[in-house]
């Protein structure tokens, strides 16, 4: 699946020149600097930019070793990271469901993304922290199938999750997630609502809500921040949601200026569900369309998935579901509290985590397609 994955991506990468965005220009910038000040660059507390050391260090070597070519070999990094998170993403899928078909209909889903298919060629981090946050869930996921503990895949998890907190600033999320799922995942059962079981979530949702209420008191005024770190920064972002804005550039999403604490919610809670749009008025028809055909059954059979796998009866299912979407609602809350792109690519690296659960609800439609009958007969993980 690997090597079938890479033979698609690096076809589309290598289609034509790799292509150069405005935050290329960022890391380039960033590179440079860490060859000439490391310490400035790694140090950084105005802008934090030690949480995206892995790209620009990436551009130092590769511009060292092929300082012609680096652009094409970099495409070349993006096609591999992707056949690996469609590698992964078979293997989750395939062990989760013990479903052939439900694998290979989130390889297809992975295959028919736009979003992966048209970023990369561009140099930037996405492909990169796609593969880590994929493989940070991989390796939870096949921990609560085994419903082992053991140290040597904690220290595989832990490390993937330290080298995703500094590939991008929204990997972040991945600590406090990593964490609370090896905690909550590998309980004993308590049954399907049981108090032991909701009481983490209940706990996950205060936390939630304090965050978003606490940064809103911040943003209303920012001068109420208490110290120099990632003041500057901060304050970028403050001043820009003054102007209303949701989704950054995208004015027709923009509320009125904001003048009270209220105001910086609802534009926090509209960013949470604006992570998930699909369509916009600046995409063209063809675009449009081609996210509604991908989005609609995506999303769709993901919440059949998650439904399914919560109110049945299958406690491992639910258990994997429910961490699967609480990692999908974590990175979504992350942007919701600081920033939502203008081509949505901070959804990018959730994508399979949807396929995951969408996958899960192609498993439950053949396990009710199957006459009782041949229910013994056929494996399709329904008795995991």
């Amino acid at each position: 699946m690997f090597f079938a994955a890479l033979v698609f991506f690096a076809g589309i990468a290598f289609s034509g020149p790799p292509h150069f965005s405005p935050d290329t220009t960022y890391y380039l910038g960033l590179a440079s600097d860490l060859q000439t000040n490391p310490s400035g660059v790694v140090l950084n507390t105005k802008k934090a930019t030690w949480t995206v050391l892995v790209l620009p260090a990436l551009l130092a070597i590769l511009q060292r070793i092929a300082p012609e070519w680096w652009p094409y070999v970099f495409v070349g990094v993006n096609a591999v990271a992707l056949a690996f998170v469609t590698a992964l993403l078979h293997r989750v899928v395939h062990v989760v469901t013990s479903s052939a078909v439900a694998a290979l209909v989130a390889v297809a889903f992975q295959l028919l993304c736009y979003d992966f298919v048209s970023w990369v060629r561009f140099i930037l981090t996405d492909m990169i922290y796609a593969v880590l946050a994929m493989a940070a869930l991989a390796i939870t996921l096949l921990g609560i199938v085994s419903d082992r503990r053991e140290s040597r895949r904690r220290v595989r998890l832990a490390a993937v999750v330290a080298v995703a907190f500094i590939t991008r600033a929204s990997g972040a999320i991945l600590v406090p997630m990593a964490v609370f799922s090896e905690w909550w995942a590998h309980g004993r059962p308590t049954g399907r609502f049981g108090a032991r079981r909701l009481a983490p979530w209940v706990v996950l949702l205060v936390i939630g809500v304090a965050g978003i209420t606490t940064r809103a008191w911040f943003y209303a005024d920012i001068s109420r921040w208490p110290v120099a770190f990632l003041r500057p920064i901060l304050t970028e972002y403050a001043e820009r949601e003054q102007t209303g804005e949701v989704v950054w550039g995208r004015t027709e999403t923009f509320h009125e200026p904001p003048e009270t604490t209220v105001d910086h919610v609802l534009i926090q809670l509209d960013r949470f569900i604006r992570f998930f749009q699909f369509t916009a008025d600046g995409y063209s028809s063809r675009h449009n369309l081609i996210n509604v055909f991908y989005y609609v059954p995506l999303y769709a059979l993901a919440l059949l998935g998650l439904v399914d796998g919560l109110w049945g009866t299958n406690d491992l299912r639910r258990r994997i579901v429910a961490v699967t979407a609480a990692w999908i609602a974590a990175t979504a809350w992350l942007h919701a509290l600081t920033v939502l792109d203008f081509d949505w690519r901070y959804r990018l690296p959730v994508l399979p985590y949807l396929i995951v659960l969408a996958a899960c609800g192609v498993e439950a439609i053949a396990r009710r397609a199957v006459r009782p009958a041949d229910k013994n007969a056929v494996a399709l993980g329904g008795g995991r």
